[in-house]
């Protein structure tokens, strides 16, 4: 039984790798021949083929083309909204493309599958037969696995939204300044960007600034706009300022005076904050400091008076004798 289970997990994994190169290799294919068709030029179809096949992580040439290409079968049983957890999470990561969300499950059940392969492999090896406790270690590693893919993409996404809420009250100071000399909202947006395209510490705002702009060209309303980028940042601040600007707007009242008022208000919170963490470095100082210095000081100062009582004591003991 325990040999029957691990062949079948083995196969497993080795038919998914198998699909996952089977699909990579026929997407260069068929690259090939459109290129073929498109210019006698060898040289050139030699380097957009190099281009295809980028030296990259190991991530990106095998796990996320294979994941990618497993997502159909899984729709197939267990349907995904467009409003799923993965979705939001991924779009306030910075990763809005279909294609993401694709490879976000596909990695989830290669995940699941391997962490349900190990444990339960660890499981058999070490009770060498089929009971409660591999059963209950099949589940915690299939559950752990499916649950790697959610915890990073979870991180990056906070880890973003950190860089973005940092970067706001500077944005809305220029942008304050720029409403006040005359230039409306978006024109006053898309020059704060343009002066902004060298500082990487900006480059998470911009980017949905961008979109908001892009947004707004195409055609969508401007609530609507606005509504979807704090939706985008899931940021409560930018949901504030969000929501203020366009009841601002319904209101007629003046943009400029409004976003002193949110400029203002976020600074503080930034302080506050500030002033918060470094009220907690106290606290955080307590297990290091009885960790590594406490012990060290006893060292140093109780340590030649061991020293000097144990020769003491070996010295009087050797009298007696």
């Amino acid at each position: 039984m325990m040999l029957l289970t691990i062949f079948i997990l083995t196969l497993t994994v080795f038919v998914l790798l198998a699909l996952g190169i089977q699909q990579v290799q026929k997407q260069k294919k068929q690259v090939a021949d459109r290129l073929s068709h498109l210019t006698p030029l060898e040289v050139k179809q030699g380097q957009i083929l190099d281009s295809m096949n980028p030296k990259g992580s190991f991530y990106q040439r095998v796990l996320f083309p294979l994941a990618q290409s497993i997502y159909p079968y899984i729709e197939r049983f267990i349907p995904f909204g467009e409003h799923s957890w993965a979705h939001i999470k991924l779009e306030q990561a910075g990763y809005r493309h279909k294609k993401y969300v694709q490879i976000f499950y596909g990695c989830q059940f290669l995940c699941a599958l391997g962490g349900l392969a190990v444990l339960l492999g660890e499981g058999l090896l070490l009770v060498k037969s089929v009971n409660l406790i591999v059963i209950f270690l099949a589940l915690g590693g299939l559950g752990f696995g499916a649950m790697m893919p959610m915890l990073v993409v979870s991180s990056m996404a906070q880890k973003r939204q950190k860089q973005i809420q940092l970067c706001l009250p500077d944005f809305l100071e220029l942008l304050v300044i720029c409403v006040e000399a005359g230039l409306s909202l978006d024109i006053a947006i898309q020059k704060i960007v343009l002066s902004q395209k060298d500082n990487p510490k900006t480059t998470a705002l911009r980017k949905e600034l961008v979109r908001y702009l892009s947004d707004i060209e195409f055609g969508k309303n401007r609530r609507d706009a606005l509504t979807e980028l704090a939706e985008r940042t899931g940021l409560d601040d930018f949901r504030v300022f969000i929501n203020s600007l366009i009841l601002a707007y319904d209101m007629g009242s003046s943009i400029a005076s409004t976003l002193r008022v949110q400029c203002e208000t976020l600074r503080s919170k930034r302080m506050a904050r500030a002033e918060e963490q470094a009220q907690k470095i106290p606290v955080k100082m307590v297990l290091p400091i009885y960790t590594f210095f406490f012990p060290a000081i006893f060292a140093a100062i109780f340590g030649p008076l061991a020293m000097i009582v144990v020769k003491n004591v070996a010295t009087m003991f050797s009298g007696i004798r």
